[in-house]
């Protein structure tokens, strides 16, 4: 387990208990290629309950797995939900800086993409963001 991005208080296992239960998150089933609406949602419902960190590990799963346009968008995804993570440690700096990242990764999202990387990336930086539906 790698303590620098555990949140603090987590047991030594935490990293593979989250990623464990963020693949059933709904019942999704990882796929490859594209981020399918499944996965999409499952994601959505993590980020949007403020679970940010179980958001991240999730979409990084299915980072992993992509290539091109589409990895750079669901980095810009992965960034969004580890600044909200890092806000809520009292990490001010690192925020603005995933923040910044997550917004010039979703303005390369793929053509097919790119309406909902603009709602969403419309909504950081405010307090309680939300996640566009699929």
């Amino acid at each position: 387990v790698n303590a620098r991005v555990m949140p603090p208080g987590y047991p030594d296992n935490a990293k593979s208990l989250c990623r464990a239960a963020v693949t059933s998150v709904g019942g999704v089933a990882l796929q490859s290629g594209m981020l399918q609406p499944a996965e999409l949602q499952a994601a959505r419902k993590l980020f949007d309950a403020g679970e940010f960190f179980a958001c991240h590990e999730f979409l990084e799963e299915v980072w992993k797995r992509s290539g091109g346009a589409e990895k750079t968008f669901r980095q810009g995804l992965i960034q969004a939900a580890a600044a909200y993570h890092k806000l809520g440690q009292g990490g001010r700096p690192g925020y603005e800086y995933l923040l910044g990242r997550a917004r010039l990764n979703l303005a390369k999202a793929p053509p097919e993409r790119r309406a909902w990387a603009e709602l969403f990336a419309a909504e950081l930086g405010k307090p309680a963001p939300r996640m566009p539906g699929p």
